[in-house]
């Protein structure tokens, strides 16, 4: 069964508005998952989520981003996490939930701001970046990793 998943966070644009309408019109079922949150595959994926909660963010620089849909992949002991375009904001209430962060791989969207690629690298994060590196593939039997920035698959990630 097809459904949508918002978060909530109504926002002006055209793409949003004509998403929920092609949903409405479709008969397509529109949820909205909080922090908390798990969807469960029958092949073992599970995603959980860790935002947004509520109440949704106020007064940040970009509301509508801060309340987006965040969640960890989980399959066997590989994990993913999906940020949406969730900033600093978010990422100081993930962490005051105590919410736990740590993934094999981390979705980030746009430009990671120098800071940020500082960090990542301080704490010995292997970096994989469309804008240098081209498209980035990974391929998981939930133990392994098989890891590809551009073009060539690296050597295999094992736990």
């Amino acid at each position: 069964m097809a459904e949508i998943a918002d978060s909530g966070q109504r926002y002006g644009g055209h793409t949003y508005r004509d998403c929920l309408d092609t949903a409405r019109s479709e008969g397509v079922p529109v949820v909205y998952p909080r922090a908390g949150d798990e969807w469960r595959t029958g092949d073992g994926v599970t995603l959980h989520f860790i935002g947004p909660s509520l109440p949704f963010i106020t007064n940040s620089h970009n509301d509508i981003n801060e309340n987006s849909i965040a969640f960890t992949l989980r399959y066997k002991s590989f994990c993913m996490l999906f940020t949406g375009d969730a900033g600093a904001a978010a990422e100081e209430r993930y962490l005051s939930e105590g919410v736990d962060l740590r993934c094999d791989v981390g979705r980030l969207f746009g430009h990671p701001a120098p800071s940020t690629i500082a960090t990542f690298k301080r704490r010995g994060v292997q970096l994989c970046r469309t804008d240098e590196d081209g498209a980035a593939t990974l391929l998981t039997t939930g133990e392994s990793v098989f890891r590809s920035c551009g073009l060539a698959y690296s050597s295999v990630y094992e736990r």
